[in-house]
């Protein structure tokens, strides 16, 4: 039994992309809190060679930044100021920065909107068939200047809250891995409850009373721009239930994590998507701070029996290299160096994993933000305790639908 203090640590670490948590309980039981913490240190320390390894394993494939997805060429002939280009940044126009509550989200600047409805419709469907085929897509400008730095300022206010509350900091000084931060985040401002997921502050049935920005930011996301038909398009329905939303947050030092994939392959039909997950940058990401790598095309039953399954008889000799170590030293890969504002959209099945984060400036952490929305078809439990990154009166709340506009046709002829 864990009191309801407990520290509860996150970390995306392991092969198979759950969520592994630490409960450091503030107790008197100083025994079981040194044994926890030793075990802990010892599984954080295997992980952190592993995650070595691979890098070095992965040194001379092929690692390439990744590029923005261009509109279709009838799209983008259609648009009236086409939004695209790597690094440039998100195309709002800046405004004075305000003060540090933000109560009103009406106050915000909107994101730009220069396509109609038609041209994003065309450019949700292009950029379906990229993350189909490729198990991912980057879309630029997706959030303004302002909304993106206020969101920022949130999620940071999230986590001193966090700290605040005790043993976070030690914990750092002694895990690299735990310099990463999974923080679930409140869409209203009643929602009190904290990321040890202790208290449920608001029902469905309760009427919130002020949104905070990250509802204004998952909206302008979904509706404004062609994210949430892209989404829609690739989940094949609307219907897809919000199963996480959270930020994460890799400061100076983090180590980097192992390859993983966020959810297993469910049988052998390479068609049936899981979750779609939205990876959205609240500052220029550079090398040094510890962008994501992915694999492409790595979505696939094939490939998750490669580097998942059991080795064979061939390879399972003290000389031979693994398959699995085979497959980094060939696969390549893209990097995700992208400007404030900017998103990847990715299939949980993809392989991938954060890099460590060299800055050698303090301040200069990795923010994101992230929420993945799950194909109704699928139910995803852990009976060992793995958990959403989502606070739980948001569990079961919202489907991908709530924040479209309207029908995204997602199950057309066309997708």
């Amino acid at each position: 039994v864990v009191p309801p203090r407990a520290l509860v640590v996150t970390s995306r670490t392991r092969d198979a992309g759950r969520h592994y948590h630490l409960m450091m309980a503030e107790n008197d039981d100083d025994a079981s809190s040194f044994i926890l913490e030793k075990e802990y240190e010892l599984t954080e320390q295997m992980v952190t060679e592993r995650a070595e390894i691979e890098e070095l394993l992965m040194a001379n494939s092929v690692t390439s930044p990744l590029l923005p997805n261009e509109p279709t060429a009838a799209a983008a002939a259609a648009a009236v100021k086409p939004q695209r280009g790597f690094g440039g940044g998100s195309t709002a126009v800046k405004k004075k920065k305000k003060g540090k509550k933000l109560k009103n989200s009406k106050k915000t600047e909107q994101p730009p909107q220069n396509n109609s409805n038609n041209n994003k419709s065309d450019e949700a469907k292009d950029h379906a068939k990229v993350l189909k085929q490729e198990g991912l897509v980057r879309i630029d400008g997706v959030l303004s200047d302002a909304v993106t730095d206020q969101l920022r300022e949130f999620v940071y206010d999230i986590r001193t809250t966090e700290l605040k509350r005790g043993g976070a900091t030690t914990m750092q000084a002694t895990f690299s891995t735990i310099r990463r931060w999974d923080l679930s985040i409140p869409l209203f401002e009643d929602d009190s409850d904290d990321n040890n997921n202790n208290v449920v502050a608001t029902t469905t049935t309760s009427t919130p009373s002020t949104p905070t920005i990250a509802y204004q930011a998952l909206n302008d996301v979904l509706q404004t721009t062609a994210v949430g038909e892209t989404m829609s398009r690739f989940l094949g329905t609307d219907n897809a239930e919000l199963y996480e939303l959270s930020s994460y947050i890799s400061d100076p030092g983090s180590a980097r994590q192992v390859i993983h994939a966020d959810t297993p392959c469910f049988g052998t039909d390479d068609d049936q998507p899981i979750l779609c997950t939205c990876f959205i940058a609240l500052q220029d990401v550079r090398m040094d701070m510890g962008p994501t790598i992915w694999l492409p095309r790595t979505n696939t039953y094939k490939i998750h029996d490669l580097f998942f399954g059991e080795e064979d008889d061939e390879t399972n000799t003290s000389s031979a290299t693994p398959r699995k170590d085979q497959f980094l030293q060939t696969q390549s890969s893209v990097v995700g160096i992208i400007p404030k504002g900017s998103c990847v959209l990715f299939d949980s099945r993809l392989l991938h994993c954060g890099t460590a984060n060299k800055s050698t400036m303090t301040d200069n952490s990795r923010a994101l933000l992230f929420f993945s929305f799950q194909h109704p078809n699928i139910n995803l439990f852990n009976p060992g305790g793995d958990t959403a990154s989502i606070r739980p009166d948001l569990k079961g709340r919202f489907r991908l639908a709530d924040f479209l506009v309207s029908s995204s046709r997602a199950d057309d002829d066309e997708q």
